[in-house]
């Protein structure tokens, strides 16, 4: 085959039994890298396409964080403009006999229904990791300080029942047993939420 050299990736398909389904034999040309020049060609051609392979990948690495600016941008620009509605939704809310749990007050109209979350206390990790029960400094704190600790941490912390003995005062977290601050823990509040559905 004297004209490789002009052949383009495309091209190669056609030389290519990988995607033959039939088992009956058919008659193919063959591509064979049989010298030092065909395999320096086919070398440059595979950092061809993994040069455009990285440009794309890049523009549209860049595309999807000029998206979620854009969406972020018009989230917030939406919020304003129904913030105003929101708040005399809130407002609302306490002059009707709403339907009130333990996390939220709610009423449902025909059009949908108006939620205000209340605000809840949460415990976040002090290393700001995502897992609370996996969160390395908690665990270590757990099996320095709590007698039989094996009831609150096999793999990873019972949340449940460590979260059932922590006392929080002036921000700060105590193990309840026995008095001690766990440094591994901090807490936070998320603020009232008013949503409609």
């Amino acid at each position: 085959m004297e004209d490789w050299k002009t052949l383009e990736l495309e091209d190669l398909v056609q030389f290519s039994d990988f995607d033959n389904t039939e088992n009956e034999p058919t008659e193919k040309k063959v591509f064979i890298i049989d010298d030092p020049n065909k395999a320096d060609w086919a070398i440059q051609k595979v950092k061809e396409e993994q040069e455009r392979m990285d440009i794309f990948e890049e523009v549209t690495k860049q595309k999807i964080e000029d998206l979620k600016l854009q969406l972020e941008d018009e989230r917030k620009r939406s919020e304003g403009r129904t913030s105003y509605l929101r708040f005399k939704l809130n407002e609302f809310l306490d002059s009707v006999p709403a339907k009130k749990t333990k996390t939220k007050l709610s009423f449902a109209l025909p059009s949908g229904v108006i939620e205000r979350k209340f605000e809840k206390l949460e415990f976040v990790s002090a290393s700001g990791k995502a897992d609370i029960k996996t969160d390395e400094k908690l665990i270590n704190w757990i099996k320095d300080n709590v007698e039989n600790c094996d009831e609150l941490f096999k793999e990873s912390v019972k949340w449940s029942e460590l979260k059932a003995n922590l006392e929080v005062i002036d921000d700060e977290v105590y193990y309840k047993p026995t008095g001690e601050l766990i440094d591994a823990l901090s807490t936070r509040i998320t603020p009232i939420e008013i949503e409609v559905k």
